[in-house]
């Protein structure tokens, strides 16, 4: 709902309420669009402007001026806080709110058990399907050069690995960057490049391998590679790594907010595959003739180290989508859209890497300029993402600062971009954890929000409080070495 419902005291002994509509109100004493019968009220009082799911009040230079619910008079703009007066002479404006109908749910004791019992469920199918694709990729990779003896390959396998960690490494870096405003936690993101290295390698492996194998059997070399690269990789390869950002979306859904989330889980799970992937490409190449090597590393390193990364990320944007809306429907068709749109990108690259084999001109020149633009406008979206996230955080910080938790000079720290890296450096871990802990309170009140409008049960609500007496501790620590700006 865009209006708003306000309750006028006319000097605090007779009430009415009044429903408006988004836009801009006087409030005065004489000709006004909010008439109060009060004689401490000027004329020309304040002004509401009334906007989607806010309400401000200015003050417009009267004579006895305008309070807010703790006495304080008003020199700048004022959020009003739902249920809560503010003051004009001895009139009240109060914007009204319907209390929460919580319906009846599970008790939070109960939702507890029920997300520890899915987190160990989701630990042991990660780390059983961790290991049987290291077993796989194993079988696949390591164990036919070292039964056949065949030291050059087993040489040209270090040699890829030699090229492609230290570039892996390089390429977290960019991720991590943008992820800035509410990092997500260092074992859901080791998680994801585990299983992107070891289980959707191992097992992607396995199938494009036994698809190639049968296809070659039918229609000769050229089936094996079409069917290899353009039909099974595209469609297996990201269905394993997927899965990845799925079972953070279902067993640690606490840390999965929402759009962004969902494209930092899919880039780790992709490098960790297209890194262990480029070992391969490399060692292959450094077998094949001088300067082999160097053109791959060239066009899979350097040109297009953010192939698998978009691929992956338009099934974590999927995935986000379905976290983040309130409609049914688009829980379960968001990802699925998200998953065929990264086949489609997947088999359009290899299509074009493939058919190019085929007739011998140089394709990949032509497409490779469209596709950095895309990349390019991709991360751009990512950008947007993150100042929308940073106003999400802003708005649900709000009432923080006007029931004394935070100042405002806080919630700036917490919203700028190089606000973790100021903090690490002026305040050391006690400030980078208070800046994070105030971006998590606004993020648990956003999903209580959001939870609360489609009537799902959440965890959120029970956070809220304890990362409050979280900040208040953080903001004593900080005092006591340095004092802090007022609130």
């Amino acid at each position: 709902m865009s209006s708003i419902r306000l309750k006028i005291g006319h000097g605090n002994v007779r009430f009415e309420e009044r429903t408006l509509a988004p836009g801009k109100y006087v409030v005065g004493r004489e000709g006004c669009d909010i008439l109060v019968a009060d004689e401490n009220v000027s004329a020309r009082h304040a002004e509401l402007n009334v906007q989607p799911h806010r309400l401000v009040i200015t003050d417009l230079g009267s004579r006895n001026g305008t309070f807010d619910a703790n006495g304080r008079r008003l020199s700048a703009p004022y959020a009003l806080v739902p249920n809560r007066s503010i003051w004009l002479g001895a009139s009240s404006l109060t914007w009204v709110q319907p209390p929460i109908v919580y319906r009846p749910r599970p008790s939070s004791a109960a939702l507890a058990r029920t997300e520890r019992r899915r987190r160990v469920a989701g630990l042991w199918l990660f780390w059983i399907g961790s290991l049987l694709g290291a077993a796989l990729s194993v079988a696949l990779f390591i164990l036919p050069p070292l039964r056949a003896g065949d030291v050059r390959e087993l040489n040209a396998m270090l040699q890829g690995a030699l090229l492609a960690f230290p570039a892996g490494l390089v390429y977290l870096t960019v991720p991590r960057i943008l992820d800035r405003y509410d990092p997500e936690p260092w074992y859901a993101l080791c998680g994801c490049l585990v299983w992107g290295a070891l289980a959707a390698v191992g097992f992607s492996a396995l199938i494009n391998t036994s698809v190639a194998s049968m296809a070659g059997a039918v229609g000769g070399p050229s089936a094996a590679a079409l069917a290899g690269a353009v039909l099974s990789a595209p469609i297996v390869e990201e269905f394993w790594k997927g899965l990845a950002v799925l079972g953070v979306f279902l067993f640690l859904r606490r840390e999965f907010d929402g759009v962004i989330d969902g494209i930092m889980y899919a880039t780790f799970t992709a490098i960790g595959f297209a890194t262990i992937e480029n070992v391969t490409y490399y060692a292959s190449a450094a077998n094949s003739g001088e300067g082999v090597l160097q053109a791959t590393f060239l066009m899979r390193g350097i040109l297009s180290p953010w192939c698998h990364p978009v691929f992956t990320s338009m099934t974590g944007i999927g995935l986000g989508l379905a976290r983040e809306t309130t409609r049914p429907r688009m829980r379960w068709l968001a990802p699925l859209l998200g998953y065929l749109a990264a086949v489609g990108l997947h088999a359009f690259w290899n299509g074009v890497a493939t058919l190019q084999g085929f007739v011998g001109t140089p394709l990949l020149a032509i497409t490779l300029p469209l596709w950095a633009l895309f990349v390019a406008s991709f991360f751009g979206f990512v950008l947007v993402l993150v100042v929308r996230r940073s106003r999400i955080i802003r708005h649900f910080l709000e009432d923080e600062i006007h029931v004394g938790n935070l100042s405002r000079a806080d919630v700036q720290r917490v919203c700028h971009p190089l606000g973790l890296f100021r903090a690490r450096l002026t305040q050391g871990p006690v400030g980078v954890e208070y800046l994070r802990t105030a971006a998590r309170l606004a993020l648990s009140k956003w999903h209580f929000t959001r939870a609360n409008r489609a009537k799902q049960e959440t965890l959120s609500a029970d956070f809220i409080v304890p990362l409050r007496q979280q900040l208040a501790r953080y903001r004593g620590q900080l005092q006591a070495a340095r004092p802090l700006p007022a609130r």
